[in-house]
């Protein structure tokens, strides 16, 4: 496949190419409070029925390159050895999500699971691990984020 696996063991579809011609959907949370995940952090939040509560505005049929909705954003100092043109005030700043800064990770997968959605990104020296999900009889979205440096030595 060009995009990912099946990972048969752990019961999910794994991405490793986030620039897939469509977002891959996948559901979380129950009929009471849940919504819809891409593999791009984007996300349709509602209660009850989502065509007519939507918590958050959400256009799935919308290129994986294209931006709406929620992202994070990190920043980085720069550091030797990167090209003058990412050079912007001393920092580098990316979204581990690939939408909307479209960067070429040294290392992107999504795992996409029953009921959570898990997207890691490496990039300058950094992991970041994001997992997404509902929690069981919850009414709110929760992302878990971690952040490691992976460098060889310390990242401002």
């Amino acid at each position: 496949m060009k995009y990912g696996y099946f990972d048969d063991p752990n019961r999910e579809y794994v991405i490793t190419d986030p620039r897939t011609p469509t977002k891959w959907i996948n559901y979380i949370g129950t009929l009471q409070f849940g919504g819809f995940v891409d593999h791009t952090g984007g996300a349709l939040i509602c209660k009850n029925d989502p065509t007519f509560n939507r918590i958050t505005k959400y256009i799935q049929q919308m290129p994986s390159s294209e931006f709406k909705g929620e992202t994070l954003y990190l920043r980085v100092r720069n550091r030797a050895g990167r090209s003058a043109s990412e050079v912007e005030a001393g920092y580098k700043l990316w979204s581990p999500f690939f939408v909307p800064t479209l960067d070429n990770y040294d290392r992107y997968e999504c795992r996409v699971g029953l009921n959570y959605t898990r997207i890691l990104s490496e990039f300058y020296g950094i992991r970041t691990e994001v997992t997404i999900f509902v929690p069981t009889n919850g009414a709110v979205e929760v992302r878990d984020i971690r952040i490691t440096n992976i460098s060889d030595q310390p990242l401002e």
